[in-house]
């Protein structure tokens, strides 16, 4: 973080003033958190299988177990375009979406383990 005309690492509030060209000043306060992340959820095993990646049209998603799972496409911009639950073997159409890079997110609906795989749709 860049605060003070410095890069920060602590927590800590930070005044810096800035100038425009007409010479108007304006005070920035920033107040600057540190949160450490131990994680939230287990990691799932890997025991699916997600093809074809890239894809154009249809994404399959192959379980080795009998559990319901909820399956939620997220783009970059952490915007849920896709959300069911599914068991099985699962299709999803992606035809209509926009070409990028995006998480699927996998959550196992009894235990609330999950895993993130990343696709790219062309």
């Amino acid at each position: 973080m860049l605060a003070g005309g410095y890069y920060q690492k602590t927590e800590s509030i930070y005044y810096d003033t800035l100038t425009t060209a007409n010479g108007c000043d304006s005070v920035l306060i920033t107040n600057l958190m540190v949160e450490i992340c131990t994680g939230i959820y287990r990691q799932i095993p890997y025991n699916f299988r997600i093809f074809p990646n890239p894809v154009m049209n249809v994404l399959n998603i192959e379980y080795q177990e009998e559990e319901k799972y909820l399956v939620q496409i997220v783009d970059l911009m952490g915007k849920i375009k896709y959300c069911d639950i599914k068991s099985g073997p699962s299709v999803i159409d992606v035809s209509n979406y926009p070409t990028g890079l995006y998480n699927i997110i996998l959550k196992n609906s009894r235990t609330d383990d999950q895993t993130i795989f990343r696709i790219i749709i062309l």
